[in-house]
């Protein structure tokens, strides 16, 4: 299954930490995309554990897209440009 929402910046830490508490594992893949379709996106990946300190670090504006579940694994296949982690 895959996850995606909306305007959630402000609040993915505790997005993550709900997930992770109602059984999603803390290893599911999950990416941000920041001004999705836009020439200037960015799509930053990581999981659920993670996924907020990298957040913080990479300075991310909404409008900014949660996406989270397996299908973030196939961003290097169906983009052609490798993954930027944290």
């Amino acid at each position: 299954q895959t996850v995606v929402i909306y305007m959630g910046l402000g609040t993915l830490p505790i997005i993550c930490e709900q997930l992770v508490a109602h059984g999603l594992p803390a290893n599911t893949p999950a990416a941000l995309i920041e001004r999705a379709t836009l020439p200037e996106q960015r799509c930053i990946t990581g999981t659920l554990l993670d996924l907020p300190a990298i957040a913080q670090t990479a300075d991310l504006k909404p409008p900014t897209l949660i996406m989270i579940g397996e299908v973030v694994s196939l961003h290097p296949v169906l983009s052609g440009v490798p993954l930027a982690h944290g």
